[in-house]
């Protein structure tokens, strides 16, 4: 039966992957002690793992990315499909609009905006205190 945990941390020559010996608070002792406070086990936790666990979630975010990427792209076709058939196929029913399809109407349509820009009356300048317009003069008349 396992009574408690005691945990000490110590310095220790890991050799890294790549990197060489290092020294440094690396790994911590873990004695298990039982019921009566003997040393019952001795476990070794080293932060290693924490640097297994740090490539495990770099590679678990590589992995969910390409999940992530695939879905938006997916999405997408899914949404350009479904606009397709029901825009331009009419699934539903339903047909296109006389304006639309209509080349006079069309050139009409660009007329009406080409006509910028609009004439009016003379330039005005407002008081806002009696609320009257003035007709402003060009200075050169």
């Amino acid at each position: 039966m396992l009574f408690g945990v005691v945990m000490k941390s110590f310095e220790l020559v890991v050799e890294l992957k790549n990197n060489g010996p290092r020294v440094g608070k690396v790994a911590q002792p873990i004695y298990v002690l039982n019921a009566e406070s003997k040393v019952e086990a001795f476990l070794f936790s080293s932060s290693i793992s924490f640097f297994r666990s740090i490539d495990l979630k770099l590679q678990s975010a590589v992995m969910s990315g390409k999940y992530i990427v695939s879905a938006i792209l997916g999405s997408f076709g899914i949404a350009w499909v479904f606009d397709y058939y029901v825009s331009e196929k009419k699934i539903f029913g339903g047909s296109t609009p006389g304006t639309i399809t209509n080349k006079e109407w069309e050139e009409e349509t660009d007329k009406k905006f080409q006509a910028w820009p609009r004439t009016a009356g003379p330039p005005v300048v407002m008081n806002p205190i009696s609320r009257q317009n003035f007709i402003v003069k060009s200075r050169s008349e």
